[in-house]
């Protein structure tokens, strides 16, 4: 039963994974950039690729992509990519750590990653 799902588990995987990969990386740069960036210096004036990240944190913190003289009419549709982006991502990370357990011949190797993935941050949250 197992080698029968296992070809749809990677091929959903991947699918939804190259599909929201654009999206994906948009969130990933932006909530980087705005991690790092002060907020006098998001505000400022500066060059092209700093414009160009500004605007797309508006699609990262106001679902709209900033154009002078108009007005945003359909916010839902990107809340409802958003939406969909987060239940493929999730869906996604699950099919990856099944194919993870699945494929590793070392099941203890999948474990202990997993296991520091979590350990990990919560350490550095609570200690730093």
């Amino acid at each position: 039963m197992r080698i029968k799902w296992m070809p749809l588990l990677r091929k959903t995987h991947l699918v939804l994974g190259v599909f929201f990969t654009p999206m994906l990386l948009m969130f990933i740069l932006t909530g980087w950039w705005q991690t790092i960036t002060t907020d006098d210096e998001k505000e400022a004036e500066g060059g092209f690729w700093h414009n160009l990240f500004k605007r797309f944190s508006s699609v990262h913190t106001d679902d709209i992509w900033q154009r002078a003289g108009v007005h945003q009419h359909h916010e839902w549709v990107m809340k409802s990519l958003v939406i969909s982006m987060c239940v493929a991502l999730i869906l996604s990370l699950l099919l990856g750590l099944a194919l993870a357990w699945q494929t590793m011949k070392h099941k203890w190797v999948v474990a202990l990653a997993l296991a520091l993935g979590i350990l990990v941050p919560v350490t550095v949250l609570y200690f730093g």
